[in-house]
């Protein structure tokens, strides 16, 4: 769903599991991968001037969104494309959108300001049309085969809240529902079966046998000492529902805070902030405002509720906020050190939703990692032209070049057989292990780091942990697990990390580097699906690489092959294809 009116006043105020794992961990690894994924992960591609109202996930690959870049109404499909998801801009439009809606046949439903409807068309083409112009459109709902659609929003007046605006269609033109009228403002409504609700503000209206009637929100705080104001509206059935939004004492120094109230036996209760969120306690500090903007419930028992708090007292602005309800309580979900304002959330089941919000902000929950942004300086993957320059080597299948410290390792260390081409342009990063800040170059098998501090010595350039970096989230798989020494003839154990080298892979180590190249194994050899070309490999990991053995290709350069490791790690914060 989306909004920008109560909520826009109260911010003012304010991958796939390897065949390797099932052969070494059975069952428990795979329960492990699960849990190891459900996680919220910020996803990177988004313009930051691009603000997120409204996002429909129409099945677990694929998505719609809505909002704005400035005055224009932007709209964008997202797609999960190797475990990553991607965002495309689909369509502009010239005034901001506040709410999407996906039909059964695919076509996509937007709604916004000066009373905009849109509907997409076959070749990206939209058929526009403004039933009340002057309106501000903020919620759509599309019911069963695209048999009714409903429409929300509010006509502005000046010195009241507006004059609430109710749209349906049954496939032919728009006709206004002048049921619900007087003061007011809509900003969401949902349906089920055989009912369903419509807020904004503090007002509540209830859809029952075709008609629509006003219900009495309970008092926000049982007294006059606060008010509240409602996002966002949820249905369960026809009896039971959702309402969520912020509340707000009557002083001086009051602050927001999370407003939740609950239908159920013909009765509304407040639930937020009367009961408590489990593990997330806001700063009474004044002006830490905190609030919600939407909801969704996958049944009667599991919903996500998402919002905003405002931190003033560590100076960090607004940052999102995350519920869960499950069990009858809600709890606080992790999120990524990100900041702004959440708006919208959208869950297939309990274990896959995305949830968007302003200045580019999309989480991904149930995906794991989705990738970081690329460095201020632009993406450093992009495709350079050949500077023609003496001391400098051109790739010209990458569009990279090498010079330097790096093109002297390169050369003298294995070059393309080693390494691999260059996938970026030199840049500087942060290695994760030290936290300092270095010139870096990936390759597609290798990340190098210069130290300057080293100069002339042969730690001048130094790789990357790529290994480790690709198998961070897997250590507690079971080939990931230290072990004893191994009885399998020829093999190599290294105390240190508690791994036995296979036979195969111990020739090649010895003369292409070893230790320095590699670093120590950190897995136990074992059966594993290639992502280069998706056939079962015999591997093992290594600090700084993964050895892939080809029986098919024994007595050639080819029997031991590297893993891509620098491609896969670039392909992971979503910087190349």
């Amino acid at each position: 769903m989306k909004r920008y009116g109560f909520r826009s006043v109260f911010h003012k105020l304010i991958g796939l599991f390897m065949l390797g794992s099932l052969l070494w961990g059975g069952q428990a690894s795979i329960a492990q991968e699960r849990v190891s994924r459900l996680v919220w992960s910020k996803v990177a591609g988004l313009p930051a001037s691009v603000d997120l109202s409204s996002v429909f996930m129409v099945d677990q690959n694929n998505a719609w969104a809505a909002g704005r870049d400035g005055d224009t109404g932007v709209t964008y499909r997202f797609e999960l494309q190797n475990g990553r998801w991607v965002a495309q801009r689909s369509a502009t439009f010239g005034q901001p959108l506040n709410d999407i809606a996906v039909a059964p046949d695919g076509t996509a439903w937007v709604v916004g300001e000066d009373g905009l409807i849109a509907h997409s068309l076959t070749r990206g083409q939209w058929s526009l049309t403004q039933p009340v112009p002057g309106a501000s459109l903020q919620t759509i709902q599309i019911l069963g085969n695209d048999q009714q659609r409903w429409v929300g929003g509010t006509i502005p007046r000046p010195g009241s809240e507006g004059e609430p605006v109710l749209l349906s269609s049954t496939g032919g033109d728009w006709a206004r529902d002048m049921a619900v009228t007087g003061e007011g403002q809509i900003e969401s409504l949902h349906f089920v079966a055989d009912g369903g609700w419509a807020v904004g503000g503090n007002h509540i209206w209830r859809y029952t046998q075709g008609h629509w009637q006003a219900e009495t929100a309970p008092p926000p705080c049982g007294d006059v000492g606060c008010v509240g104001g409602f996002s966002a509206v949820r249905a369960i059935s026809a009896d039971q529902a959702w309402a969520v939004g912020s509340r707000i004492g009557l002083c001086a120094i009051c602050s927001a805070r999370p407003y939740a109230i609950h239908r159920e036996n013909g009765n509304w209760s407040v639930i937020l902030p009367d009961q408590p969120i489990s593990g997330w306690t806001p700063d009474p500090t004044p002006l830490n405002f905190s609030g919600l903007s939407d909801i969704t419930f996958i049944n009667r028992d599991f919903g996500i509720a998402v919002g905003s708090w405002f931190d003033s007292a560590g100076r960090r602005g607004s940052l999102p906020l995350v519920i869960k309800y499950e069990r009858g309580a809600w709890s606080a979900m992790e999120l990524p050190p990100v900041g702004n304002a959440l708006q919208s959330i959208s869950a297939i089941n309990e274990t896959h939703a995305l949830t968007v919000g302003k200045g580019g902000l999309l989480l991904a929950y149930g995906y794991g990692p989705q990738g970081d942004d690329p460095p201020p300086g632009g993406n450093p993957t992009a495709r350079v032209p050949d500077p023609q320059q003496p001391g400098i080597q051109y790739t010209s299948e990458t569009g990279h070049s090498i010079r330097g410290a790096f093109l002297r390792y390169w050369q003298a260390n294995g070059g393309l057989a080693q390494f691999g081409y260059p996938v970026t342009e030199e840049f500087r990063e942060a290695n994760p292990d030290d936290g300092s800040s270095y010139t870096v170059q990936y390759f597609e098998r290798a990340r190098f780091e210069y130290h300057p501090e080293l100069a002339g010595t042969r730690y001048e350039v130094l790789l990357g942990l790529l290994g480790r970096t690709v198998t961070g989230t897997r250590t507690q798989e079971d080939p990931f697990l230290a072990k004893g020494p191994s009885t399998i003839p020829g093999s190599r154990y290294y105390a240190k990390t508690g791994h036995t080298m296979a036979p195969q892979f111990i020739n090649r180590w010895d003369r292409t580097g070893g230790l320095a190249v590699y670093g120590y194994p950190i897995s136990e050899p074992f059966y594993e699906v290639s992502p280069t070309d998706h056939q079962t490999y015999l591997v093992q990991y290594f600090e700084r690489n993964r050895f892939e053995y080809h029986p098919e290709l024994a007595g050639t350069h080819y029997e031991v092959l590297f893993g891509l490791l620098g491609s896969e790690v670039l392909r992971g914060r979503g910087w190349m294809p």
